[in-house]
């Protein structure tokens, strides 16, 4: 357990480096994309306007397909209804009730290490 004490200090040591030798270069990353986000706004505004008249007239155009033009192209998704199920019930149910597992697909995902800061 030692050894694993040492390599986190180790990798936490390196982490604080690598932030202090980039802390300059960060705040310049966040000046630009202050800026970026400041002159992008009204194009935002104006581009969110016009995807609601599009959106709007597909639909009153009865649009259930793709349409392509020579500036854009409008994607249609059909609805549909999203289901989820209980995992923990169904287990428990398939007990008294086998014939259910045959419906089960299942993977297995290896464990995994993550280190926090």
């Amino acid at each position: 357990m030692n050894e694993l004490h040492d390599l986190l200090r180790q990798y936490r040591e390196v982490f604080d480096e690598m932030q202090a030798a980039t802390a300059d270069i960060r705040q310049a990353i966040e000046e630009l994309n202050q800026q970026l986000a400041e002159t992008e706004a009204p194009y935002q505004e104006r581009l969110e306007e016009l995807t609601h008249q599009i959106e709007y007239q597909a639909k009153l155009n009865g649009v259930n397909k793709a349409i392509k033009t020579e500036w854009a192209m409008v994607r249609y998704r059909a609805g549909y209804v999203r289901r989820t199920w209980n995992d923990k019930m169904l287990i428990g149910y398939a007990q008294a009730h086998p014939e259910i597992l045959a419906f089960v697909k299942e993977t297995h995902v290896p464990p995994k290490i993550s280190i926090v800061i």
